[in-house]
């Protein structure tokens, strides 16, 4: 399967990025209102990391920052919080993008587990949420789900942003 990448000015697609942000903030109101739904990953730091790799003129720390404090507000958590882990994580995905976008689409699923690995970890580090034995197992499997979310949400934001042919 070839995913083939194009470098996307910001201007060209800056309401489908605020969209898509909007929309992946809507996803996890969406994932608080049941417990099961704890297994979703953070859909805002998914697409962050989308956009992050695919617009190459911004570092979208800023951003990073934003959607941290915007996810915050929404988990009622320590102002500041989400917006440490989420600018962490995308510290380290701008150090490795260009590595990232040069990879098969399966092994970026893989990175992209591995990410929200951290993101666990650290949430783990700074909330210690308590959980059942039942809620350990779904919170610990996040990133498998965020490994089979990727592809879907990398292709649907790439057919989305990518420019049209008329061919």
């Amino acid at each position: 399967m070839n995913f083939a990448y194009h470098n996307i000015a910001f201007h060209s697609v800056k309401y489908l990025v605020l969209l898509s942000y909007c929309l992946s903030l809507i996803l996890s109101v969406y994932a608080l209102r049941v417990d099961w739904l704890i297994i979703l990953p953070p859909f805002a730091l998914m697409v962050l990391l989308f956009w992050v790799v695919q617009i190459l003129n911004q570092t979208h720390l800023f951003t990073a920052l934003i959607l941290g404090l915007l996810m915050d507000g929404l988990h009622q958590t320590l102002l500041g919080s989400h917006s440490l882990i989420f600018i962490i994580i995308t510290f380290m995905m701008i150090r490795m993008r260009l590595r990232f976008r040069s990879t098969p689409l399966w092994q970026q699923s893989i990175v992209i587990g591995f990410y929200m690995l951290i993101f666990q970890i650290l949430y783990f580090i700074l909330y210690t949420p308590p959980l059942s034995e039942e809620g350990a197992v779904l919170y610990w499997s996040m990133p498998l789900v965020s490994i089979v979310l990727w592809p879907l949400i990398a292709l649907s934001l790439t057919k989305l942003s990518s420019p049209t042919s008329n061919t």
